[in-house]
């Protein structure tokens, strides 16, 4: 099974997003330390989920420090690298404001060769689709019972729940760069939330915008859940 690398070096993290402006205007060097990924961490039994234009998902099992869990394995293939280092540097500042609203991050594998990727992925996808080879990939938390925010399943508390959470985030430093309700789970009955897919984030410092963001959400969930959940309540 592959193992986990340790987190990329912080010179390697200030990465382009190929439009000529930095992704990142912090200098990571001088945060504190971010976890480092342990190293007994694997995966197996891989099970196709899904797949993008940038990416494609497995469940998997993994072991980490003798524990069985199941996993998503997300996959970028070669020449969307970036996306891959912005989504694993987001989850590392993350992990290091204690951000809860967030499925845990198990580790991100750099670099997985062409002939271990083909055999670990052997009989697990379907015929029409393609293995990236090579890829990079990050590991986080398998989550049940989420479901996408749409009209019939919002609350008003929910709503707030969602923008609480997005501003977590923003106080560790990561702008989210796709406030889309696909990047988003609720658990109908309850106020928990999860914000997911990083894989657009900035790093930088709170400010302009961090706001921009929060208003796009902000005016989404009205607009779209809140205004409805008011009409139909009105109508019925």
């Amino acid at each position: 099974m592959p193992t986990m690398a340790d987190p990329t070096p912080s010179s390697e993290l200030a990465s382009n997003d190929g439009s000529g402006s930095s992704w990142t205007d912090i200098s990571i060097a001088d945060t504190a330390p971010l976890p480092k990924v342990p190293r007994d961490t694997g995966f197996d039994n891989p099970e196709f989920v899904a797949q993008s234009f940038h990416s494609q998902v497995y469940r998997v099992d993994i072991t980490i420090r003798g524990e069985r869990k199941q996993a998503i394995l997300k996959l970028f293939p070669k020449g969307l690298e970036d996306r891959y280092t912005r989504e694993s540097t987001a989850y590392r500042f993350l992990i290091h404001y204690d951000v809860a609203v967030v499925p845990k991050f198990y580790g991100d594998l750099p670099s997985i060769k062409k002939t271990l990727l083909r055999k670990i992925l052997k009989g697990s996808v379907p015929e029409h689709v393609e293995i990236p080879l090579p890829a990079s990939g990050i590991l986080i938390e398998y989550i049940e019972g989420g479901e996408a925010p749409s009209s019939e399943n919002m609350t008003v508390p929910m709503a707030r729940a969602i923008i609480n959470g997005l501003d977590q985030i923003h106080n560790a430093h990561v702008k989210h760069g796709d406030c889309n309700p696909r990047n988003i789970f609720v658990f109908p009955g309850t106020d928990r939330i999860v914000w997911f897919d990083f894989s657009t984030s900035f790093i930088t410092e709170p400010g302009g915008l961090f706001e921009v963001e929060r208003r796009a959400i902000k005016s989404l969930l009205f607009f779209e859940f809140v205004c409805s959940i008011f009409t139909h309540d009105v109508l019925i």
